[in-house]
């Protein structure tokens, strides 16, 4: 459910960008939903999503008055929910609780001969494309798979049903965005070689259209039940853009909705006005096959990161961006986070975590203007594997990392980006003689765009205990 855009849109600093030269490169499929409402998740306002004063309603600010009386949103009763952004509103995430197992199927005519995922996976390092399995409910509330937004639970049975329907609805839409991530991770790794183009394609459609996803999956699911989620989403046949890949479809074979909560305390809970809030968090990678001593840390001290990006109707774009740390007064789950994984025997390692959370909202600026982002972070992709180095040094060539930049419009919670961006340099640990602490030397991170426009982000050198 949320709203795709062009990069250059996302950083748009003038009306005249928007205008004229932030065009969306592809378009939605004739055959999908349309990019609104999704029937049965609640009604939109008729302007779009907008409030009388023209901006979005922020999500997920954790307090809001809600009079209702006086133009501000009307708070969910017990039993009630809304799934389309509706800033009219006003309810808590409830936490979902269950898991999901799915899988990936597609035919290459010809090449790999039929239902053939399974052909292409066999030729993919970590075999890990075609099928998967998660359980959700268990991480942190903060940072919820599966999420409902509903007024405050009563306990009364006769009102749990809409809470689990739209569990089950979020559900749904979280697995079309992890699919749009799967995708742009194999891409990015090279497992669709010869067929880059229309993998490309492919995403493109998808994420232009996450709503007409969300909705499929609701419209095909052959379980009336709302805690079971039975279904599929297959994408139309395209002679033109992918006539390699026919029949592609990602087919959900166990969808189970067992419960869900919120925190005991209400001063704890997030507020919402859709199922949005969550689109960020994707369902976690399958983890990689890494073997070793694992050393757990936080980021020791503040450290700030720089971004430099492309000109923007002639001058640059640039902006900075301070994470969390144990000096700053972290706290769980929002404390920047390393793994190092140590097999001194065989002279390998790996950073099996890395995740920059940033302390506030970070504004991208240049000469003509500023766009403020909020919920910005930056998180390691899959298993970055390396070698050491007189036994105390770990080495990751540049390109063996990749990570995932996510961030939104701060004035918009349907906006949720997330952008696949790789090492530009090695990245250089060293472990401290006779310390769990480890140092991170200087690295960079980059993204390039399909218009060839390059974002860079310099991580500063970094201590973690």
């Amino acid at each position: 459910m949320t709203a795709t855009h062009h990069l250059a849109t996302a950083l748009a600093l003038t009306s005249a960008c928007l205008a004229a030269a932030c065009v969306k490169p592809y378009e939605p499929l004739a055959d999908d939903d349309g990019p609104g409402c999704i029937d049965d998740l609640g009604e939109c306002p008729p302007d779009g999503g907008q409030d009388e004063a023209g901006d979005a309603t922020g999500e997920e600010t954790g307090g809001s008055d809600s009079t209702g009386g006086d133009g501000s949103p009307d708070p969910l009763g017990s039993g009630d929910c809304v799934g389309n952004f509706n800033p009219n509103v006003l309810g808590y995430r409830h936490q979902c609780e269950g898991s999901v197992d799915f899988s990936l199927e597609f035919d290459i005519p010809f090449i790999l001969g039929s239902k053939n995922c399974i052909d292409m996976q066999d030729k993919i390092p970590d075999n890990q494309l075609c099928t998967e399995s998660h359980g959700f409910g268990t991480e942190p509330y903060e940072q919820a798979n599966v999420v409902s937004c509903c007024g405050p639970w009563d306990g009364d049975p006769e009102h749990e049903e809409p809470y689990i329907r739209f569990c089950e609805a979020d559900l749904a839409d979280q697995l079309c965005h992890t699919l749009v991530a799967r995708l742009e991770h194999h891409l990015d790794w090279n497992h669709f070689a010869g067929f880059e183009v229309e993998a490309q394609n492919i995403i493109n459609a998808i994420s232009a259209n996450l709503p007409g996803c969300t909705a499929k999956f609701l419209a095909n699911d052959s379980d009336p039940s709302p805690a079971r989620l039975d279904s599929f989403f297959k994408l139309g046949n395209d002679a033109a853009k992918w006539p390699s890949f026919v029949d592609f479809t990602i087919d959900v074979e166990i969808g189970e909705i067992t419960g869900f909560s919120s925190p005991e305390d209400p001063q704890e809970w997030l507020t919402c006005t859709g199922l949005q809030g969550n689109d960020g968090e994707i369902f976690p990678k399958p983890e990689g096959l890494v073997s070793g001593t694992p050393y757990a840390t936080l980021l020791a001290s503040p450290t700030q990161a720089s971004l430099a990006g492309p000109l923007i109707l002639g001058t640059p774009v640039s902006a900075e961006a301070n994470f969390h740390s144990v000096a700053t007064g972290c706290s769980d789950p929002w404390c920047s986070r390393a793994t190092f994984v140590v097999d001194v025997t065989a002279g390998e390692g790996a950073i099996d975590v890395l995740d920059l959370y940033a302390e506030s909202n970070v504004t991208l600026r240049n000469q003509l203007g500023s766009y403020e982002l909020a919920e910005v972070r930056i998180e390691l992709d899959d298993v970055a594997l390396g070698h050491f180095d007189e036994q105390t040094t770990l080495v990751i060539g540049a390109g063996e990392a990749s990570f995932w930049i996510v961030g939104r419009d701060a004035h918009d919670p349907t906006s949720i980006q997330r952008f696949l961006a790789a090492s530009a340099t090695d990245i250089v640990a060293t472990r401290r003689i006779g310390s769990t602490a480890w140092y991170l030397e200087p690295f960079v991170i980059e993204y390039v765009h399909f218009d060839g426009d390059v974002w860079t982000v310099g991580i500063p050198a970094s201590t973690w205990q």
